[in-house]
């Protein structure tokens, strides 16, 4: 297919074209309604050091460096199907993940809990949150790190309204769109190339017609066989 010809192939296969633009816009739109949205609320959680660290009466976030390695810790804890199971099982559609910021230098964890409406992704969110503290209280209580020396959460930003995913179903429609678009230019170029073949065999058949009043070729007949020679 010559590109540089599409503009005139797609003017003279217009009604190909149509049809082919009418029934890709018809899928999209198809797409649009039946390819659901999910839902996301995030919360962000700052881990605060010790207050054996901390000089008295300082600000601890002066003292959040060395934190990191702790937050990595906490991070493969929370993802654990262990403690993921409790929270996911009894919920159909509902999910969270728990990683580490990395927007930020600081130690901050960022739970975020999706589903398939704004209030069940609240729900998860606030239900893995709510189960941060016993994760980490494990961590270190297997330790046996003292209460004073132990490393505590405090919550920085936490989402009251979740936000619609639409990944899924812009991903959906696009690739539907980009296949149809490139079809109808195939059927367009495929219906004009058929047209243009036909066209040229009349134009030959009419520059070359049968010669006027030429007998018709005919096969020459046996003779019969003479006896008696």
């Amino acid at each position: 297919m010559n590109f540089m010809e599409l503009p005139k192939i797609i003017a003279r296969r217009w009604a190909v074209t149509l049809m082919g633009v009418l029934i890709t816009t018809g899928l999209c739109l198809i797409l649009v309604w039946s390819v659901p949205i999910s839902y996301s609320a995030r919360t962000s959680i700052v881990l605060l050091p010790p207050v054996t660290v901390v000089a008295d009466g300082g600000n601890p976030y002066l003292y959040l460096g060395g934190l990191g390695q702790a937050l990595d810790v906490l991070t493969r804890k929370l993802n654990a199907d262990e403690f993921r199971a409790p929270i996911e099982e009894t919920k159909s559609g509902m999910t969270y993940s728990a990683y580490a910021d990395t927007t930020t230098s600081g130690p901050i964890l960022i739970i975020e809990g999706t589903g398939p409406t704004a209030a069940a992704a609240l729900d998860e969110m606030n239900a893995a949150v709510s189960a941060v503290p016993s994760a980490l209280e494990d961590l270190q209580g297997s330790l046996s790190i003292p209460d004073k020396a132990r490393i505590t959460l405090a919550a920085v930003a936490v989402d009251t309204k979740p936000k619609a995913d639409l990944k899924n179903r812009i991903q959906a429609v696009g690739a539907v769109g980009a296949l149809g678009i490139v079809l109808t230019l195939m059927a367009a170029a495929y219906r004009d190339g058929v047209l243009a073949t036909r066209r040229a065999r009349a134009l030959e058949a009419d520059a070359n017609p049968p010669a006027s009043g030429a007998e018709p070729h005919r096969e020459p007949e046996s003779q019969p066989a003479v006896l008696g020679r």
